[in-house]
């Protein structure tokens, strides 16, 4: 947190507004959102699809099936994710670095 107030106190300054300008150089502020949403999704299944080509998975065709994505397991799943239940936004600021390059 302390590191969040100090890029604040850099990019914006200490008595002045965020504006929308500031956004992209406040990259740790960013980081600090992205691993909350990563942690705490508000919706933890995707919004409904339907599927446009066949697939079987487990016995079942699935071509116009509606399909929801568990984003929620996607996001704790150690397989994509060094300690998955821990809060470390330097992890997600590192993943989405290819962002601003």
């Amino acid at each position: 947190m302390q590191k969040a107030y100090q890029e604040l106190d850099e990019v914006v300054g200490h008595n002045d507004s965020v504006e929308e300008f500031h956004l992209l150089k406040l990259q740790l502020l960013d980081a600090v959102m992205e691993e909350k949403l990563r942690l705490h999704l508000a919706l933890p299944l995707s919004v409904p699809h339907i599927s446009s080509q066949s697939a079987t998975r487990w016995l079942y065709h699935s071509k116009g099936s509606i399909v929801f994505l568990n984003a929620n397991a996607i996001h704790r799943d150690p397989i994509l994710w060094d300690s998955p239940l821990e809060y470390r936004p330097e992890r997600t600021a590192q993943r989405w670095d290819c962002r601003t390059n």
